[in-house]
């Protein structure tokens, strides 16, 4: 396969895609998901057990916990929209 026609069929796939309004929606709500956990609008508790015996308090701020976050909400919306998009 030429470099030629792979660069044609990526650039049609690509600009293809860029006409789907479900691609801006997953976009769209994964800016301001990811902007609402930054920011502190966006709310996630996590069990942690109770503190006030001597267990350890789950703090939301700390990277890992964003991170862990940040991958369920991903996986989920993502799994929505590849669902709608092949049903």
């Amino acid at each position: 396969m030429s470099m030629r026609r792979l660069m044609v069929v990526a650039r049609d796939e690509f600009a293809l895609t860029l006409r789907r309004p479900m691609v801006w929606t997953l976009l769209a709500l994964l800016l301001l998901l990811t902007w609402g956990i930054a920011a502190g609008g966006v709310q996630v508790a996590l069990g942690s057990g109770d503190a006030s015996v001597g267990g350890k308090k789950a703090f939301l701020t700390s990277q890992f916990a964003v991170t862990q976050i940040m991958t369920v909400f991903t996986f989920t919306i993502y799994t929505f929209f590849a669902a709608s998009a092949a049903g």
